[in-house]
């Protein structure tokens, strides 16, 4: 009896389709407006971020938000028909590039809490302390680190997380020669240092958890692989 069986791993129509969706003009223009949609939300978030938090007073931060969060939404939804069913391959590498650009704006936020509550003297308003927007800022970043990775199948934050873990390390050094070497006489102010030390110890852990994402992940991958067939 000879052997019929199909050789595995090997779809040869499959192949023939993923390389001409790839190479499509439609292809090309969905990564540009994809590219372009995100570019623009991680630009103008990044500035909106740095003017809320150095200038004095705040701006008006809800309709720029809101603005942001919808071309995000829309580059994010381009983003990933070009990365899952165009099968472009250089969203992906963009997408790693921009992970890195979100990390250190998280970093930015983090130590420039550091740096208010070490600065910080009794007597001083409390207004020079960081206070819940640091917290929302926080969480809006590992929030878009997530909706990055979900673009990508074969992505890791490991690398992210570690950041998170050894600037947190170092945040622990700053409190040691805050409190212990040069005396602090602010009552509660360590309270600011750890709720800001345990947030970010937070984030680097549900980085490391691909647990809880693999669902998500796969529903997109399974929604994407049915069109093609």
């Amino acid at each position: 009896m000879t052997n019929s069986k199909v050789p595995p791993f090997i779809d040869e129509e499959r192949e023939r389709l993923i390389r001409e969706r790839r190479e499509s003009v439609a292809s090309y223009f969905v990564m540009a407006f994809g590219w372009a949609g995100m570019t623009i939300a991680l630009v103008g978030g990044a500035y909106l971020i740095y003017s809320y938090l150095t200038r004095d007073p705040n701006p008006p931060i809800a309709a720029p938000l809101t603005a942001l969060g919808l071309i995000y939404l829309a580059g994010w939804g381009v983003s990933l028909a070009s990365v899952r069913a165009f099968y472009n391959l250089v969203m992906p590498i963009v997408i790693r590039v921009y992970s890195f650009g979100v990390l250190a704006g998280i970093l930015f936020v983090y130590i420039r809490g550091i740096l208010k509550i070490f600065r910080y003297q009794a007597g001083d308003p409390p207004d020079n302390l960081p206070g819940n927007q640091y917290l929302f800022i926080l969480i809006a970043g590992y929030l878009l680190l997530l909706s990055l990775y979900l673009l990508v199948s074969n992505f890791s934050l490991t690398p992210h997380a570690i950041v998170l873990f050894i600037a947190a390390f170092g945040h622990l050094v700053v409190m040691v020669s805050h409190y212990v070497f040069i005396g602090s006489e602010s009552k509660g102010l360590i309270t600011f240092d750890i709720y800001l030390l345990v947030a970010i110890l937070l984030i680097a852990i549900l980085l490391l958890a691909r647990g809880l994402y693999r669902p998500i992940k796969g529903t997109i991958a399974s929604r994407f692989r049915e069109k093609l067939r």
